[in-house]
């Protein structure tokens, strides 16, 4: 049985908003030859397709709304073999394009004005080179294992990467330091964006209108729309409508994934309407800013960033006059984090390190903000300018800044009694500047591809029924005394290195010793015999996939379960709807939940319709659903099928033990997560007792699950602290 061991962390904290299961909604299946724009669906959209373009138009303005600093474009020949690498993606970073075609990618490239992380398995160089020469493109990574490349020719390039999980781990890397640094964050004085972002602040600070603001409803009925199926952003959406109070400003807008996203981005583009639905936000930041705080007469904070020479060698030349950021401008009290940014070795070794360093005093408003580095985050107020008072070049280059609001403001004036007559919605107008999209390229004329000779099903050779021998026998007596390691020696020691042999000693080191890379090489071996001989090997895939998702390897799993499903020839629903469970647990762990959800229904459906037998595999389906909606936040649909699995199990008298706890563990999981203690204490003390029955001190599964009773004695402690707190009726 596939035993899946949900873990109880903070969300399952009871008392919190939790996400409808609307959010599971999957985007319909994308033509392989498109380039994709993934975006949210609506139910309002039309689609237009050509042979090179796929487009969404909406009815609806606000789901265009593009509420990222930075753009993936994934590039991918052959799309549906990584389309499952789409959700982790996105995980990261919502605003993803797909190309497939190498032209019309490349010219989106060097005509888009965006800031661009290039995601590809190509292994065209000439290709790469043309993509590393594009402005636009700030970082590059490419997921080939087979592919020699010169990284200090191409300092864009952060790697080549053999395996997913190395290669989201770097992209997660770049894209939180970017985040961090912002290296074009700021405007010059003479520049129309700097005029644009002070005369829009005296219009701020001037209005009083209350219904020129969006409140936060409108806010979040736009994000939801944007962001739909992002489990990680709707679940930071969640407890931001759900928890957000003003005089906590500081903290939802630069710590908490929304809205500070969504908040930033809106204020570096200088986009008037989607400003406005942050601008409650702005108003509660500038609020804070302006609390009265008892600070020293001057005081010195620091930035740190890297920069291409060029731009370097323009705020050289600007000293002495003003600069503006595109938005809030945040730094740091410790120099030595702002070095570490500046200098960081792994972040573009083409960039020039810079620090800042910014000399205030008591009657500038700021806002302060724990940071992870045990230093103190400051946050100036939005579109504050500054003068830059001296720069001294380096190996670290040191600019000198002092914030100069008032000289900022004062231009702003001078502008604007320039143009008395002018609306100021017209002047701020006239100064936007935006990024024109580049021009839709016409369709490439193909050649017809001939249809190719498709190669005739090889059936796999049937093998006669397993008959146990003596070294089976004898193995198997040793593991029902708990001598597991010398029932694997015994198959080890055996001259018939069987596939048969080579996936019990893999079963023997993933189920009862946890070694789950061990029960893989294994399975591997299995499998090479089983190939070479012609056998079928759907079931070793099942077995590998399950071992990879045990292992955290999600990636892994979701391949060998795509390759089983492939392989069957749909004459057993059962087997068939255990690979759907399989790649159902692993979208489920990569948290792309849509697929999950129609991966276990598609499982679901087969499962009710045999007849009988398959009481077990359907309560194992109805398991696999209850934790995808309680991933997903929907409680009462999750407690209800795990409700569903365990009245199926309570027929057996010989349920399978280990997946009998997996129920009980995460129907425990989800009654925390409903405040039901007394009923998740008792289901989680009996699979614990189960695990301790048969599974090894520090197996990963029982180790979870002795985790998951300390974390549920805490959540309860923390809530009866809470509760007396606040008692009823006070």
């Amino acid at each position: 049985m596939y035993a899946v061991f949900e873990r109880i962390d903070d969300k399952d904290i009871p008392n919190k908003k939790h996400v409808t299961v609307t959010r599971f909604q999957a985007p319909p299946d994308v033509s392989s030859n498109a380039t994709s724009i993934h975006r949210p669906l609506t139910t309002t959209h039309e689609i237009k397709e050509s042979n090179s373009t796929f487009e969404y138009s909406y009815d609806d303005n606000d789901t265009k709304i593009i509420g990222e600093h930075i753009l993936f474009i994934y590039f991918e020949l052959h799309t549906s073999l990584n389309r499952d690498f789409i959700g982790p993606l996105r995980a990261i970073n919502d605003y993803i394009q797909i190309y497939v075609d190498s032209i019309f990618c490349l010219n989106f490239l060097e005509s888009s004005n965006e800031i661009i992380f290039f995601i590809s398995s190509t292994s065209d160089k000439q290709f790469i080179k043309e993509v590393h020469d594009c402005n636009a493109v700030e970082a590059i990574f490419i997921l080939n294992s087979n592919l020699k490349i010169d990284k200090n020719r191409f300092p864009k390039l952060f790697g080549v990467y053999v395996h997913p999980e190395e290669l989201l781990k770097s992209i997660r890397f770049a894209h939180e330091w970017f985040e961090q640094t912002q290296m074009n964050f700021f405007s010059f004085e003479y520049e129309k964006i700097f005029l644009w972002s002070q005369l829009w602040k005296e219009e701020f600070i001037k209005s009083t209108n209350s219904s020129a603001s969006s409140d936060k409803e409108k806010l979040v009925k736009a994000a939801e729309k944007y962001y739909s199926g992002n489990t990680k952003l709707l679940d930071s959406l969640d407890n931001f409508d759900c928890c957000y109070d003003k005089n906590d400003a500081l903290q939802w807008c630069f710590s908490s994934p929304f809205p500070s996203r969504f908040l930033h981005h809106a204020l570096s583009t200088r986009n008037t309407k989607y400003i406005d639905l942050c601008r409650f936000l702005i108003n509660d930041v500038s609020h804070v800013l302006k609390q009265p705080n008892d600070l020293k007469s001057n005081n010195q904070i620091f930035r740190g960033i890297k920069m291409t020479n060029e731009l370097l060698e323009k705020l050289t030349n600007h000293t002495g006059k003003l600069i503006c950021p595109k938005g809030f401008f945040t730094c740091t009290t410790s120099r030595v984090a702002a070095l570490e940014l500046a200098r960081s070795p792994d972040y573009r070794p083409d960039l020039k390190p810079v620090l800042f360093k910014i000399y205030y005093n008591s009657s500038v408003p700021i806002g302060e903000l724990p940071a992870k580095d045990m230093s103190t985050l400051i946050v100036f107020d939005v579109y504050m300018a500054f003068r830059v008072k001296w720069v001294s070049r380096g190996p670290v280059s040191i600019v000198d800044l002092e914030p100069a609001d008032q000289d900022g403001r004062n231009l702003a004036r001078e502008y604007r009694q320039k143009f008395k007559s002018s609306q100021l919605q017209n002047l701020l107008d006239q100064l936007s500047v935006f990024p024109k999209p580049p021009p839709r390229l016409p369709p490439i004329k193909r050649a017809p591809i001939p249809p190719t000779n498709q190669m005739p099903k090889i059936s796999p050779k049937k093998v006669s029924p397993h008959v146990p021998d003596k070294v089976e026998i004898q193995a198997e007596k040793m593991v029902q005394r708990g001598q597991v390691d010398q029932a694997i020696a015994i198959y080890k020691n055996t001259t018939n290195q069987s596939p048969h042999v080579l996936n019990n000693i893999g079963k023997l080191y993933a189920e009862k010793k946890g070694d789950y890379e061990s029960a893989a090489r294994f399975y591997n071996q299995a499998l090479k015999i089983q190939e070479e001989k012609g056998e079928d090997v759907t079931e070793t895939l099942t077995r590998i996939g399950i071992a990879h998702h045990d292992r955290n390897d999600y990636g892994k799993a979701l391949h060998y379960h795509s390759q089983a499903l492939k392989l069957r020839q749909n004459t057993n629903q059962t087997s068939t709807a255990t690979n759907l469970i399989g790649i159902a647990n692993a979208h489920w762990g990569q948290e792309n939940l849509p697929e999950a959800l129609r991966n276990a229904k598609e499982a679901l459906k087969l499962n009710e319709s045999v007849e009988s037998g398959n009481d077990l595999n359907l309560a194992m389906n109805l398991a696999v659903l209850a934790n995808i909606y309680h991933k997903g936040g929907y409680e009462v649909k999750a407690l209800e099928f795990a409700q569903q699995a365990m009245s199926i199990l309570e027929r057996y008298k010989k349920a399978d033990s280990l997946f009998l706890a997996s129920i009980l563990n995460n129907l425990g999981a989800i009654q925390v997560g409903l405040g039901s203690f007394s009923d998740a204490q008792i289901n989680l003390n009996r699979a614990l007792k189960i695990c301790k029955k048969i599974l090894p001190e520090g197996h990963p599964k029982r180790v979870t699950m002795e985790r998951n009773i300390k974390r549920m004695k805490e959540i309860m402690k923390d809530t009866k602290t809470t509760d007396n707190k606040n008692p009823k009726g006070s």
